[in-house]
C-alpha cells in the first residue's frame, strides 16, 4: 500500500487539529476563572468597580457599560445598595433624562 502525499497531508492536519483543539480547550478554562470573577451575582465586586469609576460624574449607561451590566440591573439592584455613597446630579428629580452619580465628596 503506497501512501503518497495526500495521506501524509491529512495525517499532518488531523495532528495540527489537535493541538488546536488542546489548545482551545485550555483557553476555555482559562477564561471561565476569568468570568467566575465576573458572574451577576459577584455584587461586591461591581459594588466597588462602580465607586471606583464614579469619582467623576456618570450616568447609569456609562456605568452599566464599564461593569459590563444593563442599565436595569446597575439601576434596580445596585445603585440601590450604594446609594448613600452616591451623589445624584439632579437629587430633587431622580428620574432626570440626564441623571448621573458620583461618588460622594468627603466633608472637611
Amino acid at each position: 500500500m503506497q501512501y503518497g502525499i495526500n495521506h501524509t497531508w491529512k495525517v499532518m492536519a488531523s495532528q495540527e487539529t489537535d493541538t488546536n483543539l488542546t489548545t482551545s480547550q485550555a483557553n476555555l478554562t482559562g477564561s471561565d476563572d476569568n468570568l467566575t470573577s465576573l458572574k451577576s451575582h459577584d455584587l461586591t465586586g461591581v459594588k466597588k468597580a462602580i465607586l471606583a469609576f464614579c469619582a467623576e460624574w456618570h450616568s447609569v449607561t456609562e456605568i452599566a457599560q464599564h461593569v459590563h451590566r444593563s442599565k436595569q440591573y446597575i439601576r434596580g439592584e445596585v445603585l440601590p445598595l450604594i446609594k448613600d455613597h452616591l451623589e445624584m446630579m439632579y437629587p430633587d428629580n431622580t428620574s432626570h433624562p440626564k441623571q448621573k452619580y458620583r461618588v460622594k465628596k468627603q466633608k472637611e
